[in-house]
């Protein structure tokens, strides 16, 4: 019988929202372009409100934002970046939550065993 083990840090319970400087984001570094059909009047709209920084260019049937570095992108506008809190992660054997030492211990006699057969 196969014996699962896992780590895990639940999105929930272990993280919690972040800015963009704080994850590092690239596009709060460099930048970023949005490039969007000139149809899409909804999306353009929404940018164009944002407050963002941002040019306009125009080129045929498509219309691109390029926006300045230094301000949060829309995935951390929208509470997306995300960073660890300080908390253990949780351990399971199958389904079983156990602590920290006792987790590490029987996986250690799991391994032992399963070498031993080889």
């Amino acid at each position: 019988m196969t014996t699962h083990w896992k780590a895990a840090r639940p999105r929930d319970t272990h993280w919690r929202e972040a800015s963009c400087r704080e994850v590092g984001c690239q596009q709060y570094l460099n930048g970023w372009q949005t490039v969007l059909p000139v149809n899409d009047s909804a999306n353009a709209l929404y940018i164009r409100r944002s407050g963002l920084g941002f040019r306009e260019e125009s080129e045929g049937q498509l219309i691109r934002f390029i926006f300045e570095p230094g301000q949060e992108c829309f995935k951390g506008r929208a509470g997306e970046h995300r960073t660890p809190v300080e908390r253990d992660p949780i351990l399971w054997r199958d389904n079983l939550v156990m602590a920290p030492l006792e987790w590490l211990d029987s996986m250690n006699d799991d391994l032992y065993q399963i070498r031993a057969r080889n």
